[in-house]
């Protein structure tokens, strides 16, 4: 079965979640993951991690709201950092 979650956040600055790290940014429990496919039109994507087994669900309105105003079509194939936590149902 695959495991999924829902993203919890996203880095919302100029750096990606590789540099971010590097500088002690990502907090304890957060996970970095390659943002494998967003949809803008239906406002949902999915995260791949080998931190996760599965792939992470996520919706637009769970991102940033700088994220969310702007060219969220940019996020596929991005390095972020997110946090997993059940959703209802506890997918």
């Amino acid at each position: 079965a695959e495991s999924q979650g829902h993203l919890q956040g996203v880095s919302t600055s100029c750096l990606d979640a590789t540099q971010l790290r590097a500088l002690g940014l990502i907090p304890d429990g957060s996970y970095v993951g390659l943002v494998k496919s967003f949809n803008p039109i239906k406002g949902f994507g999915f995260i791949t991690s080998q931190a996760v087994e599965g792939d992470v669900f996520f919706l637009r309105t769970e991102l940033p709201s700088e994220i969310q105003s702007g060219d969220v079509a940019s996020l596929q194939g991005r390095t972020v950092a997110f946090e997993v936590r059940s959703g209802e149902g506890g997918r």
